[in-house]
């Protein structure tokens, strides 16, 4: 700050006599911490609460050089002004603390374990977390606002009769953090934090997605102290709930990043196979099928099968999951007949030890009527997803993405059985939810807008239905990227638009793409690998090019 602007500042801060020239006590002060708003801050709130004049506390400044310079071997490498900032803000932060620790236990313990947090939002519970057992709920709350009084924390606005949330300067926690030592840094408050984060972070799944948002930065940033004490015990878990958190929210990247990093984890502490290490193996194959990895995905789930049948049992819970998964990919791969095969007994199982209500019974239901529904069993099909819809609504609730889930597939079966009408309502119903529960670049809302637009095609509302996948195409390329099974099946349909408006060049150029891609990951035997051969063979006969397309057409 510029002189007249920190002189202000501190005058106003510390209740003092406002005048436009300072006295020689308050010049020397103000000079010693650099004219820093952040020193001034701390300076005046603890001359506030301890009374102190300006000349004891410039006494102290300069005792605290020994003991100061010690602190600042530590290279401040992420602060733009490094000549001064830590010299200022270490100086005051110095007597704070100690008065802080005289004063009060709980704000010491609390200061040093958010230092190792984000400083941004930190909820109340997180500080109450922090405190530890030793301490009430009154007490953290008194040590919080003692922490305030000194221009440690700033308290946020808040809404009426909700708990307080806090946020710390940055150069606070840098200062906190190399004030500790390296055993107290690494053994008690780090190892503390990414124990708090991994108590307090729910376990992803989308009711907790509002208390995911709150925790996510706190818990990445515990995650950062990767040399703390136990953090291959601790970690793992949390990481495992965050992955969970992405891969709900369809972050499929970031996901797999974090699943990569528990199987490693847990496979150097708790061994191959551990249910744990076979549960994260089984998380990051599913991140694979989403991502279009089948083939990959497909021999981890084989492994995870094996592995749970002898570890676990052919009737555990885990083991029928491996099944469902495995035939799940089985079905992405159009294999429908193995998939169908697997998933009776898997439905079976469920009714036998979960029962008929469970999610997972429900969702296993839902399994075999898409398998119906992909070998043209379309009646069957239409049965088995109105049971699933009723089901997952009484159970689940209207607004849960499996029972939107069930909505889709349903709609898609009443689409493939010509009544289109039915399913443009029901269509329309799917898309307003998932914007409303998911957002809007979620891949569930955007393969939402891709059934949309492919029921207004079978309308022969071409038009409306080629603006919408164009939007499709756009949001699968930046989202899912350009060879994940999505954006391939938003690609064919939109040529399929192009060829019913005989845009037939058009519909050629995405038809040899898709076609590329679907040999390339699907292989040449796949059922849309053929269909694809089949649309750019009947798009060549259009455009009168007849060698080219009997040659597709020959192929096998």
């Amino acid at each position: 700050m510029t002189a007249p602007e920190a002189l202000k500042l501190f005058q106003t801060r510390s209740g003092r006599h406002q005048s436009e020239q300072p006295s020689d006590e308050e010049r020397e002060l103000l000079n010693i911490l650099d004219s820093l708003p952040l020193a001034i801050a701390q300076a005046t709130a603890y001359m506030r609460l301890t009374r102190a004049p300006v000349k004891y506390y410039v006494e102290m400044l300069k005792e605290s050089e020994v003991e100061q310079s010690q602190l600042l071997d530590f290279e401040f490498s992420d602060i733009h002004r490094q000549s001064d900032m830590p010299n200022s803000v270490m100086k005051t932060w110095i007597i704070s603390m100690k008065q802080i620790a005289q004063e009060n236990p709980c704000a010491e313990q609390i200061l040093n374990t958010v230092a190792f947090l984000d400083n941004q939002g930190l909820p109340f519970e997180v500080l109450l977390a922090a405190g530890g057992p030793s301490f009430s709920k009154r007490e953290v709350l008194e040590a919080a606002g003692r922490l305030v009084d000194y221009s440690f924390l700033q308290a946020q606005i808040i809404l009426e009769d909700a708990t307080p949330t806090y946020q710390e300067h940055r150069l606070v926690q840098l200062a906190t953090r190399q004030a500790l030592s390296k055993a107290q840094r690494n053994r008690e408050f780090s190892s503390y934090a990414v124990q708090i984060m991994a108590d307090l972070f729910p376990d992803g799944t989308h009711e907790t997605w509002s208390s995911c948002r709150v925790y996510l930065p706190h818990a990445l940033k515990s995650l950062k102290w990767k040399d703390t004490d136990r953090y291959e015990y601790i970690a793992p878990e949390l990481l495992a709930r965050i992955g969970r958190y992405h891969w709900e929210e369809g972050r499929f990247e970031e996901a797999e990043e974090l699943e990569v990093q528990v199987l490693d984890l847990r496979k150097r502490v708790l061994g191959e196979k551990h249910p744990d290490t076979i549960t994260t193996m089984a998380s990051l194959a599913s991140t694979w099928q989403q991502q279009g990895r089948s083939n990959e995905a497909e021999r981890l789930k084989i492994q995870v099968l094996d592995l749970q049948k002898r570890v676990l049992g052919e009737k555990h819970p885990d083991t029928i999951r491996a099944m469902a998964n495995l035939a799940s990919t089985w079905w992405q791969q159009g294999r429908s007949d193995e998939a169908e095969q697997l998933e009776i007994q898997v439905l079976d199982l469920r009714k036998r030890v979960l029962g008929e209500k469970h999610p997972d019974t429900i969702r296993a239901m839902a399994n075999l009527a898409s398998t119906w529904w992909q070998q043209g069993r379309s009646d069957e099909a239409e049965q088995l997803e109105i049971q699933v819809l009723d089901l997952q609504k009484r159970v689940l609730g209207e607004k849960h993405p499996d029972t939107i889930r069930a909505m889709a597939n349903l709609a898609s079966t009443w689409q493939h059985q010509g009544r289109s009408n039915e399913a443009e309502r029901l269509r329309i119903q799917v898309l307003d939810l998932r914007k409303r529960v998911l957002g809007e670049k979620h891949p569930d809302t955007i393969r939402a807008m891709a059934n949309l637009a492919s029921t207004w095609q079978q309308q022969g509302r071409s038009n409306e239905a080629e603006r919408l996948k164009i939007q499709v195409l756009d949001l699968q390329k930046r989202v899912l990227g350009e060879k994940h099974p999505d954006t391939i099946r938003a690609m064919a349909n939109l040529a399929v638009t192009y060829y019913t408006q005989h845009h037939y060049d058009e519909a050629e150029k995405l038809e040899v793409n898709v076609l590329k891609l679907r040999r390339q990951i699907l292989g040449n035997k796949h059922p849309s690998t053929k269909r694809a051969r089949e649309n750019l063979a009947a798009t060549y006969r259009k455009q009168g090019r007849y060698d080219k397309a009997e040659e597709l057409e020959l192929e096998e």
